[in-house]
């Protein structure tokens, strides 16, 4: 879900940055640009991020469970496709929400040296998400 804060570190700071991904599903290309944190545009247009696991699984041993859960899917309807394929129901967010919520982290991340580790408090995670419009 961070890719898409990629271009708010400081390497990045004015530059368009590329991410080149693919539709869980399908495997069909994804892309996305961004600059300063902001979506310049996206193929296809109606990429979503798919969330397979519940923020209280995130953090249990490590933090790989969780990035692994997140990814990227061409619609709604490649999500639903993905969710057979894997056997368990997941969230979208549209790449707004996702710029959204992770906004902290790309404020932070390689602009503060003494920025602590982030903590994965399963209540916090699920408010910041209602707050996003889910309910």
């Amino acid at each position: 879900m961070e890719s898409v804060a990629l271009s708010r570190m400081p390497p990045f700071a004015g530059k368009e940055v590329r991410l080149e991904s693919y539709c869980a599903c399908c495997l069909a290309p994804v892309s996305l640009v961004t600059r300063d944190g902001d979506l310049v545009s996206r193929v296809p247009e109606s990429v979503l991020i798919h969330v397979s696991t519940s923020p209280r699984e995130w953090n249990t041993t490590n933090i790989v469970c969780m990035c692994d859960s997140m990814n990227y899917v061409a619609d709604a309807e490649h999500a639903l496709r993905y969710e057979r394929q894997m056997c368990r129901r997941g969230v979208l967010f549209t790449l707004e929400q996702a710029r959204r919520f992770v906004a902290d982290t790309a404020a932070n991340r390689m602009w503060r040296y003494d920025w602590p580790p982030a903590r994965v408090v399963p209540e916090r995670i699920i408010a910041g998400i209602r707050a996003l419009g889910w309910t």
